[in-house]
């Protein structure tokens, strides 16, 4: 995880946790591809290279952690026949079902994320925490308000 350091000309520096996902820049994720199932996977994304991908993501990508599952769900660190090492990751549950409930989904989360960049971008979302909040009742399906300033919150996103 990165943070833009306080100040004027600070740089962007590697923070081994953060209180919330408004104070990173970036976060660098490895990527799973599905090994069996829907709860197994496995770090190998490019077979013929047998080699892992790290992705750098903005922040205003993320929607979602699992982070709180984390001690339900398992590693094996094993190494291909070259010798390369290979992570298997086993989901708990809960995971799969969100996992599932995003796959499902991936069109809305796609628009869900293009407006929520828009929005910081273009300034008219100040408050993260707030964006992510709409995003996800957005995508939740959350029955429109007849309320004006409510529309008029979701006309920013």
């Amino acid at each position: 995880m990165y943070s833009k350091g306080e100040g004027k000309g600070s740089k962007h520096e590697w923070i081994p946790s953060a209180p919330s996902i408004g104070v990173l820049s970036y976060i660098y994720v490895r990527m799973f591809n599905p090994f069996a199932g829907n709860s197994m996977f496995s770090s190998i994304t490019c077979p013929s290279l047998a080699t892992s991908t790290i992705l750098q993501v903005p922040r205003t990508h993320v929607l979602f952690s699992l982070a709180s599952s984390a001690p339900n769900i398992t590693s094996q660190e094993l190494k291909t026949a070259d010798g390369h090492p290979l992570s298997l990751i086993t989901l708990d549950s809960y995971s799969v079902a969100i996992f599932e409930d995003f796959r499902q989904r991936s069109d809305e989360l796609y628009i869900a994320v293009k407006a929520l960049q828009q929005g910081v971008r273009s300034g008219m979302v100040a408050d993260f925490k707030v964006a992510q909040a709409a995003t996800a009742d957005a995508i939740a399906g959350t029955p429109e308000s007849d309320s004006e300033d409510e529309e008029a919150e979701e006309a920013l996103l």
